[in-house]
């Protein structure tokens, strides 16, 4: 039996009598106030932590030139193993993109879903540079060969309306306003005027996953050849040949096309002679870091994205029955992965990089073991890109650079 308290303040309320709950009750609700405490509480820091980032690199008193287009990084996620894209998206969301907006800098966002597809779309990428390269190089000449030809025969063509008069010289916008694509010309962007190269944009891979395909797709881009390699057929049975491209539809649908060149091969590969790799000295340092400061876009002035410096972030995300408490420490301890991203993106903002070394491979490392078992056991039977011999050439190594510094010593602050 309950007793009930009685006050001559609480009846003059109205309130005659006054019950403590059952200890049933008493034990729910302190329950429910510990587990939605540490939520607030939780959330309260980050919300406190975000402000003074954001507020330690704010740009709002920072005049902006409206000719000068801001640093551009490149960040991309990957989703965490057995788990959806948007897992890694609200890491990005609530622990990257605040600081990067108020450090006034531009980004890319690149989201791929399937295994592999980071590593194919860096390595296409490169591969298109390197088309380009040799286009252009056919280009020139055929337009020594033929200009004679051209003058001649547009002196005697008849021209468009179009290609004589602009709607902005018929309607007179011109001469009040001046010429415009004067002024797109005059635009440029900030990382065409760094003297080098690993001063310009950035990549930040969001998860192992990412980090590993971004690195193979550079070595593949720089050592692979520029187009696919011929498939060799082979002559079965009918019958095989009816599950082998089963099997082979299901794999292209759960992953990325296979890479053109593998890991074990790298020592036996000639860099890209596109742009200048096959013939360098790559024992002499000066040459090397020579040849790193001239890859950039001969129109714009841009580096190429592979010599911008490489950050890898953890991606915190943990499954399976026997890490449930893990898993929950974690989900009340988010501030602390709030705290390790951003103190790594400031290196992103100041610029701190230092040389990338054989041993950054093994950055975020720790990841693997927040892998299930279950998925590594079927990412091992199907040769999965995560599970496999992970190493690095040399050559291709030393024009790379990163943001994962151990300390101060190793950091090398670039200024434009």
């Amino acid at each position: 039996m309950s007793k009930s308290y009685t006050n001559p303040a609480f009846t003059a309320l109205g309130i005659k009598q006054f019950k403590l709950p059952s200890r049933n009750w008493l034990i729910f609700w302190s329950v429910l106030t510990t587990l939605s405490g540490g939520i607030i509480y939780d959330k309260w820091k980050q919300r406190q932590l975000r402000d003074d980032y954001m507020k330690k690199f704010s740009t709002d008193n920072k005049p902006f030139d409206t000719l000068l287009l801001p640093r551009k990084l490149r960040i991309y996620v990957s989703p965490p193993p057995n788990d959806y894209l948007d897992e890694s998206l609200k890491y990005f969301r609530r622990f990257v993109k605040p600081i990067i907006n108020s450090a006034g800098l531009d980004f890319e966002l690149i989201t791929l879903e399937k295994q592999g597809d980071v590593r194919f779309k860096v390595a296409e990428e490169i591969r298109e540079l390197r088309r380009n390269i040799l286009n252009n190089e056919k280009i020139q000449v055929n337009e020594n060969s033929t200009f004679e030809e051209q003058n001649s025969i547009d002196n005697q063509s008849i021209k468009k309306v179009s290609e004589l008069y602009k709607p902005m010289d018929v309607l007179g916008v011109e001469k009040l306003f001046g010429n415009f694509q004067d002024r797109v010309d005059h635009v440029k962007s900030e990382d065409s005027l760094v003297s080098d190269v690993r001063n310009a944009g950035g990549i930040i891979c969001i998860g192992r996953g990412a980090f590993k395909e971004y690195i193979n797709g550079v070595h593949e881009g720089l050592l692979g050849p520029i187009d696919p390699p011929p498939k060799v057929e082979t002559i079965t049975e009918k019958e095989k040949e009816g599950e082998e491209e089963e099997e082979e539809e299901e794999k292209l649908n759960k992953y990325a096309p296979d890479p053109y060149i593998l890991s074990k091969d790298y020592d036996k590969l000639i860099p890209a002679k596109e742009f200048g790799l096959d013939t360098l000295n790559w024992e002499n340092e000066s040459e090397v870091n020579e040849k790193l400061q001239s890859l950039r876009d001969p129109q714009t002035g841009l580096p190429y994205f592979f010599t911008q410096p490489i950050l890898e972030l953890r991606n915190y995300n943990v499954a399976g029955f026997t890490k449930q408490l893990e898993r929950i420490w974690r989900f009340y301890n988010k501030r602390y992965q709030l705290i390790e991203y951003n103190e790594r993106l400031i290196d992103v903002i100041e610029n701190n990089w230092c040389s990338f070394t054989i041993d950054k491979l093994n950055v975020g490392i720790e990841e693997e073991n927040d892998w299930p078992s279950s998925w590594l056991e079927t990412a091992k039977k199907n040769n999965s890109e995560w599970v496999r011999d992970f190493n690095g050439d040399k050559r291709i190594i030393k024009l790379l650079s990163s943001y994962n510094c151990d300390c101060n010593n190793d950091k090398g602050k670039g200024k434009n």
